[in-house]
């Protein structure tokens, strides 16, 4: 299995939340996937992509995300794009306590679970 480390930071920040906020990210499907956005829930604007240039979050691998934002939220947005240019999108996923949200499919649809 492979495993990188992606350090991203949105901004910098002293929040007790920061440190909340990082978790591993588990692709369990057999899609790449090149890009993950993160948007606090109350916010209609999406952050840029937390993933490097040319990542590619390949099937079964894993990899840290880490990222920093000044204000004091739980509850994000998520969006996943494959290398097709398909995005899948999760409201109002609450990170606090999160180590592991694991990407994967279920009847052709992509699913998160978080724990």
């Amino acid at each position: 299995m492979k495993f990188l480390v992606v350090l991203v930071l949105i901004a910098s920040a002293g929040s007790a939340l920061a440190s909340d906020l990082d978790f591993f990210l588990i692709n369990k499907t057999a899609r790449d996937f090149g890009a993950l956005y993160v948007s606090a829930a109350d916010d209609k604007d999406w952050n840029g992509n937390l993933f490097a240039d040319d990542f590619l979050l390949e099937p079964d691998a894993k990899v840290d995300v880490q990222f920093h934002e000044a204000r004091d939220v739980a509850v994000w947005d998520l969006k996943f794009v494959d290398n097709s240019g398909v995005a899948s999108r999760f409201d109002k996923v609450n990170l606090i306590n999160v180590t592991t949200i694991t990407i994967s499919e279920s009847n052709g649809e992509i699913v998160i679970t978080a724990e």
